[in-house]
């Protein structure tokens, strides 16, 4: 038969102290029959009795005694093993495989690509989940949440199976609905799956069981495509780390630091939860900064790397909120790996994580080494854990890893990290840490090799190399951009934000005359302008970015000394409560430029731009989100001269859509697109200046304080604040006409 002979007498099954069972077995020539009172006697062979018996531990280990006989399940080349407490599984693909229990793990639900219609550009969705195990209902349309989610929403539920069996059968089916204040919510999408033998319960799809982006299964009308709606969700044996274990062969990445080219406008809205549609014309122009936000400083993000996101992700992991189970080494670098790693890596310039970063560089105490060192040990002694970053101030990258541990019997004692450009080896050990010296500057090894090292603080200046750690409640949800807190007035939070992209460098930042930060010397001044710091760009590409915020009230006053570090353009974008402010410039190589922000507390600052170079000509764009009678969104969109011994301005008026404009340089026409919003209606118009009228200091403002889209007086004038020296009326156009 099958077995052929036996070469063993039956014997009985011995306990993990060597003692005998009632259990017995018989070794044939072809495998091994097993017996117990519970089940009788049953056999396995081949590979699956090898992994049963020599990985497993048999009767003895997790899975107990068979409770069938090796089989093959129908229409397939699959062979089973049935056992106490789980089944093995053998196909020519994959081998011998054990399985006793599983978690489904629904997460995310994102409707982000979905178009709601003007002046509600994204959905509100709800969530109806239904979960089926065997055919039997465990969950039946269960609404998340009670009232309704944004255009993402995190499901977080958790579904387990214990004592799998190879007919095992697990279904579920996830409803979206949009919903409407006005009328019945409407049905967008849903997803159904099906996890059984014939797929490893959906464990065989190249990533484990992690299913990011998922497109949906139905759909109705009103999402275009499949795709619109999209899911994350997980199935996989639970969590588990084995604290026999080393921890970086279970709870770190077995690839290095993945690389990202380009971020999508897709990934940006996935990331924070205050951007809608990208793309949408509406948004566009109600939320310019999304936008700006978006190819300043985030597309660029994951170009050399994604240690921020690799460290983040893995604490959450250890935090049992993250769509990848313990051990996180088995999961191999896959499309959706990446795609989780690159959202979580956007997280760093998130609202909270900027907050958090302005609190610690302003704050000499908390980036000292000997302190970082201290905070981690309290967090490690309650069984948490912290990232940490580190950076030059030299262009203000850096690089991240995740504390795991403390060496304290070094001498300097260790911080043990988890390096994204280190993944373990046994060769390699612990070959990742900081070095925390008693003289309070720290060294970053890794792989044999010094990447950081740190100077002693000296006088109140941040040191050439800094670090600071970052505990898992400042990320343990999905951000919001630096603009959200600003536009929602929370000025204490985020009072401004400051981005200078492009081929020029900032030599000086001044606020309210205080120095912030001196090319000189490249040292960092953190009490120079108070709650402003500037943001470490962890990872980013070659391009070069700039990215400063103030928290608690904007200064009223910022000056930037800036470089052209070769020949070409730069652009330099100020955020504040009710401003927002976009200078597009050409630049030479070695040229400098000076731009001055001035009243920035009220609803009209003064923008203020000269150069070293003979004429140049340029864009300003000038937003007013909100006047102080509360009217909102005025832009005023035009291309202005700088010349060398004269500078360029432009501001509003205090009320009212008057826009004040000093055009340095020889006479040409000017073009100024505007754009407002007015009872609820978007309008947009041109109006074209004559160049006798469109030099020097003019004013423009509307003959109908109604509208700035009919009639306007333009006024030129000596001087800007001085009289008014010709006056004409022009007749703003539709624009596109």
């Amino acid at each position: 038969g099958l077995l052929g002979f036996p070469i063993s007498d039956e014997m009985p099954v011995l306990d993990a102290n060597g003692h005998a069972t009632p259990g017995r077995f018989s070794r044939f020539q072809g495998g091994t029959i097993y017996w117990s009172q519970q089940t009788g006697a049953l056999e396995t062979h081949g590979e699956i009795r090898n992994l049963y018996e020599k990985v497993l531990g048999g009767p003895r280990g997790e899975l107990g005694y068979p409770i069938s006989d090796e089989k093959t399940w129908p229409g397939t080349n699959i062979r089973y093993n049935d056992f106490q407490k789980g089944v093995v599984v053998w196909s020519p693909e994959s081998g011998a495989r054990a399985v006793t229990e599983l978690e489904l793990y629904l997460s995310w639900v994102r409707a982000g690509s979905m178009d709601d219609g003007i002046f509600d550009s994204s959905c509100e969705i709800i969530t109806y989940t239904s979960v089926w195990v065997d055919g039997n209902c465990i969950e039946q349309d269960r609404r998340r949440p009670s009232g309704h989610a944004g255009d993402s929403y995190n499901i977080d539920a958790r579904y387990p199976f214990a004592s799998m069996r190879a007919g095992t059968d697990i279904r579920f089916k996830i409803r979206v609905d949009d919903w409407d204040q006005c009328s019945d919510n409407d049905y967008l999408a849903s997803l159904e799956k099906q996890f059984d033998i014939t797929s490893f319960w959906g464990m065989d799809n190249g990533a484990d069981g992690v299913y990011a982006g998922h497109p949906s299964t139905h759909k109705s009308g009103d999402a275009p495509r499949l795709n619109t709606v999209k899911y994350d969700f997980r199935i996989s044996p639970p969590s588990l780390l084995d604290p026999k274990k080393h921890f970086r062969v279970q709870a770190w990445w077995r690839f290095d630091n993945p690389k990202t080219e380009k971020l999508s406008r897709e990934m940006y809205a996935n990331t924070f939860r205050d951007v809608d549609v990208t793309g949408n014309w509406f948004e566009e122009f109600l939320n310019p900064f999304d936008s700006l936000f978006y190819e300043l400083a985030y597309d660029q993000l994951a170009a050399k790397g994604t240690c921020f996101g690799m460290s983040l992700e893995a604490l959450y992991a250890l935090n049992s909120a993250s769509l990848f189970a313990e051990p996180i080494y088995r999961y191999p670098l896959t499309s959706a790996t990446q795609q989780v790693l690159n959202l979580k890596h956007g997280y760093q310039i998130g609202a909270s994580s900027i907050r958090w970063i302005i609190h610690e560089l302003t704050n000499l105490e908390a980036v000292r080494p000997t302190q970082v060192l201290a905070r981690v040990r309290e967090l490690l002694a309650r069984g948490e854990r912290a990232l940490i970053s580190m950076f030059d101030l030299s262009d203000f990258r850096g690089h991240t890893v995740l504390a795991h541990s403390v060496l304290n019997t070094a001498s300097p004692p260790r911080i043990l990290v988890a390096d994204p450009n280190c993944p373990w080896t046994e060769a390699a050990n612990d070959s990742s840490y900081l070095e925390i010296r008693n003289n309070d500057t720290f060294r970053f090894v890794s792989n044999d090799t010094v990447r950081y090292q740190s100077q002693t603080i000296v006088g109140g200046l941040l040191p050439g190399t800094v670090m600071y750690h970052t505990p898992f409640y400042v990320l343990d949800g999905q951000p919001r951009t630096p603009f959200w807190e600003i536009v929602q007035g929370l000025s204490l939070l985020l009072g401004g934000v400051l981005i200078v992209f492009g081929d020029a460098a900032t030599e000086g930042l001044k606020g309210d005359g205080a120095d912030f930060y001196s090319g000189a010397d490249r040292k960092v001044r953190p009490n120079g302008i108070p709650g402003m710091a500037r943001i470490p760009l962890l990872d980013a590409g070659p391009q070069a970015v700039e990215l400063y915020a103030q928290q608690g009230h904007l200064a009223r006053k910022i000056e930037m000394a800036l470089k052209g570090v070769k020949n070409g353009q730069y652009k330099l974008n100020l955020r504040s409560a009710t401003n927002a402010v976009v200078i597009s410039l050409p630049i030479a190589d070695q040229a400098r430029d000076n731009v001055r922000f001035s009243e920035l507390r009220s609803t009209r600052p003064l923008v203020e731009a000269a150069t070293t170079e003979e004429l140049k000509v340029g864009g300003f764009k000038y937003a007013v989100l909100l006047d102080d009678r509360g009217r909102d969104y005025r832009s005023f969109d035009v291309t202005l001269q700088i010349a060398k011994k004269a500078a360029t301005r432009i501001g509003a008026a205090k009320y009212g859509p008057e826009l004040i404009i000093e055009n340095p340089g020889p006479a040409r026409p000017l073009a100024i697109r505007i754009a407002t919003r007015e009872a609820g209606e978007v309008k947009r118009s041109v109006v074209k200046v004559a160049a006798d009228m469109a030099h020097g200091a003019i004013r423009i403002r509307p003959q109908d304080a109604a509208t700035v889209h009919g009639n306007l007086v333009v006024e030129r004038l000596s001087s800007i604040g001085g009289g008014v020296l010709r006056r004409e009326v022009v007749s703003a156009k539709p624009e596109g006409q």
